[in-house]
């Protein structure tokens, strides 16, 4: 699966739109990314698993409409609902923060300003 990560990656011209995003506007990029990536795992998984949605619902024990919000990107996950959701399909799921790289750790100095 292609992450939207790896996506804006693969394709500069979408790297270089992100990275001209305001704070606020990469953070909702950001959580738009993730939920398109969950969505996208779920389909990935109905369809490998030959599931219709209506199927796959009765795994989760919730009706084919949520499942129609999950894979559309309609469904505003909590950390609570991505667990039991993905270990009632058997799915890892992987969520982590990494501190991002300063300049220092870059090697690259701050000039000193001048005195």
């Amino acid at each position: 699966m292609l992450s939207t990560e790896s996506f804006s990656t693969a394709f500069p011209f979408v790297g270089s739109a992100v990275s001209g995003l305001s704070g606020n506007e990469r953070i909702l990029y950001q959580a738009a990314s993730l939920m398109c990536d969950v969505s996208t795992a779920l389909v990935e998984y109905r369809r490998k698993n030959k599931l219709t949605q209506k199927e796959l619902a009765e795994r989760l024990n919730v009706g084919q409409p949520m499942i129609s919000k999950y894979e559309s990107g309609d469904y505003n996950w909590t950390i609570r609902s991505l667990v039991e959701v993905s270990s009632k399909l058997g799915m890892n799921l992987t969520l982590s923060l990494e501190e991002k790289e300063t300049p220092s750790q870059l090697g690259i100095q701050k000039e000193s300003p001048l005195k």
